[in-house]
C-alpha cells in the first residue's frame, strides 16, 4: 500500500473514536496529523496551537511540518521553546547520506 492510498477522513474518524476513549494531547496531536491531510494544515495547526505539548518532541516536528506546509516562516522562529538557546546552528547529518560502513554525509 502507498501512503497516498490512505483514507485520511477515515483516519481522522479513527482518532475520533479514540479521543471518546483516551481523550489524551497525544491523540488530539496524531488526530490533527490526519487532519491535515484532509482539511490542510491550516486547520490542523488550529488544533495543535491549542494543546500543551511543548515538551514533546513530535508536537516540535508537527508543528514545523504543518507550518512549512501553510507557509508559516514566522512560526517557524517564534516556536522554538524558551528552554534553546540560541547557537550557531550545527550541521545535521542525512540518513539519505549514511553509506553500509556506517560513514555519513554532512548536509
Amino acid at each position: 500500500m502507498d501512503v497516498r492510498d490512505t483514507d485520511w477522513s477515515q483516519v481522522v474518524t479513527l482518532y475520533d473514536q479514540l479521543a471518546g476513549i483516551d481523550p489524551s494531547p497525544i491523540v488530539a496531536l496524531n488526530r490533527a496529523v490526519a487532519l491535515a491531510e484532509v482539511d490542510g494544515p491550516e486547520v490542523a495547526l488550529a488544533v495543535v496551537d491549542r494543546l500543551d505539548l511543548g515538551g514533546y518532541h513530535a508536537y516540535h516536528a508537527t508543528c514545523a511540518d504543518a507550518d512549512l506546509a501553510a507557509r508559516r516562516m514566522p512560526a517557524l522562529r517564534t516556536r522554538r521553546p524558551s528552554s534553546w538557546q540560541a547557537t550557531a546552528p550545527r550541521s545535521r547529518t542525512s540518513l539519505a547520506g549514511a553509506t553500509s560502513s556506517g560513514s555519513t554525509e554532512t548536509v
